[in-house]
């Protein structure tokens, strides 16, 4: 039974033991009853005595409002639900862009073995588009025969076959056209028994150019490519060939015509091959119906990407919830086949051919949740009864992260998403059967069949919580088995090297379903029953704290960071301990002694000023000490666009008239935008945009908006709600409202406008800033003119 302490001293200060803090008095770790003992050194004359003593008592009865929530798991392995070919489901990208020696490694590793996917997707997303697979004729080496451009179009050999070479958006040629070649791409997929997915180019290439590549792939090289997919998210304005030739843009009646001749021209050389599409971008599947109805009988799969949380999003519940989309949109597929193809909808498949957590590659596609929502996604692939997919991707790598499976360079080291991979390739079956799940929101199971032998998968999405699960099979003989875990016993991201601290095979233990198991927090745990596990003797470790700490830090903004123990370079594994966190300089912590349940713990440092601070930490009889610098931020506008010329009004003219004045301020020139009876909706509501930003700092400096506004005197008289939205566009956050402006605050006389941001969300959202705009909102028709001039930027040095 938990043991609260009280002591109350001379000088009335009343002392907390339990067993770490009051913040763990008010969470306890157990459901048990708390025992309050108060002890005193002399007699308090506190006059708030009896106020204290009801705090401790109603402290003890909050003790069933624990961190270790009960959950019950019914699973029914009689109850089939559906049979996909797992290793379908666990296919990924590989691209042109990577390098020979880490296809190489990876080719000749056990992390591949283990995990066993069955397709491999290429050339790679977007190059696809880009991309001449053919160069004969035109490349030879580096050197390229530029005479070989036909207006839109390059003049290929195809009687022999050379490197390819990629072109730009205007069919120029790009300055990179990748490190390995398509036979290598090729060799990789037969080498390791992988059915190849191809995507030939529909953006700016040709039927021939695809129906060629067929041809010298199945009937000259004997790869015997089965699938191929036409273009590449072509309804995107980011990709190649979404402008057409014409100047008018993709839509789904172009994309179906140009499938049709495409899907003609290759089955005319093998008529044996499956081609599919549209490719779309994101769950909106926006050309599918309609490539339906109008191309059924040539069509063999329909495919899309999902990329399905917003990385504004930081909610965790919100960001797994993300995984409930595949569903819906599968089941609409489905639906159109039914109604436009109903003689061949069966027989036309399904696949997710890119998917990931979200498009923009941060700490988020790279750390611990990742793994935990790739496990789940699967898992929610299964339920939808996905025929094939393809994650995002094998080695790809930003600044703050990657999408990538394994780190790019040096030693195969693999990603939080791998893992995901691995336990559904090699701890899970191939048959999903019933479970569910009663007594916590947090715990979502899949349970799976395999050989007769039921395997559950039970992730624990709670980032704090403990989960303490009884398990209750249908069938009494399956009782124990082995346990896998995936946690961050076994993984951990350093966002600071952009790389895993700890990355090792999911730990193995004993289970029985007698007793109830627990689940440490933000877990995905397997249990295999009727599985052999060989007992494994505590580690005898001895924790070593740590921290991930930059060399320095704005002080204007709190540090939410990880505190961990290790054991030389791997976790600390041994029993449950605490930390001590002492801290010397201008800062608070949110916690002094954290629990150590699991070998990794959150700590958040609130600056109180600017100058150097030093942590100390202490687990046991060991201590680290760490030090970084909390730096003064000086916030200074910057004005970029003074409207003093027609290029400063070019670049920022959004969809409603516009044009530079010279008369609504004596001697200088603004920008004017007349709304003339306007009903700001999409396509007629933007002000300013400004789309790229092309600025004369780093966007990391950005820290806000700066710029003078006024009206004119009926635009003040628009109606209650009318308003500016102020909106940076980001690869963080494509749509960050900043700050929204009444139009009835503004006058007619200037008004000086200084936004700026504490979050730091947004701050690392605005260094990857594209576009920066003024939109329009109203309710009812307005009319008059907003003045806008000396916008710019407000800089954080």
């Amino acid at each position: 039974m938990p043991l609260c302490l009280a002591r109350f001293n001379p000088v009335n200060r009343a002392h907390f033991h339990y067993p770490h803090d009051k913040k763990a008095l008010l969470s306890p770790p157990t459901q048990l009853p708390i025992i309050v003992l108060v002890s005193w050194t002399s007699m308090p004359t506190m006059p708030n005595f009896t106020q204290l003593l009801t705090t401790l008592c109603i402290a003890a009865n909050l003790s069933s409002a624990s961190h270790a929530t009960q959950a019950t798991v019914h699973f029914n392995s009689q109850e089939k639900l559906s049979s996909p070919s797992k290793h379908r489901l666990l296919g990924s990208n590989l691209g042109l862009w990577f390098t020979d020696a880490e296809i190489e490694k990876l080719n000749a590793s056990q992390f591949l073995k283990q995990w066993a996917p069955a397709t491999i997707r290429f050339p790679g997303g977007s190059w696809s588009d880009e991309i001449y697979w053919n160069g004969n004729g035109v490349r030879s080496g580096d050197q390229f025969d530029t005479s070989k451009r036909n207006g839109d179009f390059w003049q290929v050999d195809y009687s022999d076959w050379k490197p390819g070479f990629r072109i730009n958006h205007d069919r120029s040629l790009h300055e990179f056209h990748g490190h390995t070649t398509l036979p290598k791409l090729h060799q990789f997929a037969v080498d390791n028994k992988l059915e190849a997915i191809v995507t030939v180019n529909a953006g700016t290439g040709t039927p021939k150019m695809a129906a060629e590549w067929v041809r010298w792939a199945n009937k000259k090289m004997g790869y015997k490519v089965k699938y191929w997919e036409v273009g590449n998210e072509l309804e995107g304005e980011w990709e190649a060939g979404h402008i057409r030739p014409d100047g008018s843009k993709m839509d789904a009646k172009k994309y179906t015509a140009i499938y049709l001749e495409f899907a003609k021209a290759m089955k005319a050389v093998d008529p044996n091959i499956k081609v599919g599409g549209p490719t779309n971008s994101n769950d909106s599947i926006v050309f599918t119906e309609e490539l339906i109805k109008q191309a059924g009988e040539h069509i063999d799969f329909v495919s899309y990407h999902t990329y399905s949380v917003d990385a504004k999003i930081t909610d965790t519940e919100a960001i797994f919830k993300g995984t409930e989309r595949v569903k819906p949109t599968v089941e609409l597929i489905r639906s159109w086949l039914k109604k436009h193809q109903p003689n061949r909808a069966d027989s036309i498949e399904i696949g997710i051919t890119e998917w990931h957590l979200q498009v923009h590659e941060n700490q988020n596609t790279c750390n611990l949740l990742s793994g935990l929502w790739s496990a789940r996604f699967i898992g929610e692939m299964f339920r939808a009864n996905v025929d094939f997919a393809n994650q995002w991707d094998l080695f790809s790598t930003a600044h703050s992260g990657g999408h990538g499976l394994f780190q790019k360079g040096g030693p195969l080291v693999p990603r939080a998403s791998y893992w995901a991979m691995w336990l559904w390739g090699s701890q899970l079956g191939d048959t999903l059967i019933t479970s569910s799940v009663t007594g916590s929101k947090h715990l979502k199971s899949y349970a799976t069949l395999h050989n007769d032998k039921p395997a559950i998968l039970l992730i624990n999405q709670s980032p704090t919580e403990s989960i303490t699960t009884t398990v209750k099979p249908h069938a009494p003989q399956w009782k124990s088995g082995e346990r896998v875990e995936f946690s961050h016993r076994n993984y951990l991201w350093n966002p600071y090297e952009k790389k895993p601290e700890w990355t090792q095979k999911p730990l193995s233990s004993g289970f029985d379903t007698a007793r109830p198991i627990t689940l440490p927090p933000f877990s995905a745990t397997v249990l295999r029953f009727g599985e052999k596990s060989i007992p494994k003797p505590s580690p005898q470790q001895t924790p070593t704290p740590d921290i991930f700490l930059p060399k320095s830090h704005p002080s204007d903004l709190p540090l939410t960071t990880k505190v961990f123990l290790r054991d030389g370079a791997s976790p600390y594994l041994g029993k449950p301990t605490t930390l001590k966190v002492r801290l010397h300089g201008p800062a608070t912590l949110s916690a002094t002694s954290l629990p150590m349940q699991m070998p990794v713990s959150d700590l958040t440092i609130t600056p109180t000023g600017a100058g150097p601070v030093t942590l100390t930490l202490t687990c046991a009889d060991q201590s680290t000490q760490h030090t970084f610098t909390l730096k003064k931020v000086a916030l200074t506008p910057k004005v970029i666009w003074s409207f003093g010329n027609d290029a400063d009004v070019k670049v920022a003219t959004g969809n409603l008239p516009t044009r530079r004045n010279g008369e609504a301020r004596r001697n200088e020139d603004v920008l004017e935008v007349t709304m003339q009876n306007l009903r700001p909706t999409k396509g007629n509501d933007l002000a300013v945009e400004i789309n790229p930003l092309k600025l004369p700092f780093p966007k990391k400096k950005i820290g806000g908006i700066c710029a003078k506004i006024k009206a004119s005197p009926n635009l003040l008289q628009a109606p209650k709600g009318a308003a500016i939205q102020v909106v940076i566009q980001s690869e963080g956050n494509h749509w960050m409202v900043l700050k929204e402006i009444p139009i009835h605050s503004l006058t007619t006389n200037w008004s000086d406008i200084h936004i700026t941001t504490e979050k730091q969300q947004e701050l690392e959202a605005m260094a990857l800033s594209y576009a920066l705009v003024f939109k329009i909102k109203s309710p009812k028709p307005i009319t008059g003119k907003l003045f806008i001039d000396d916008l710019g930027f407000i800089i954080r040095n």
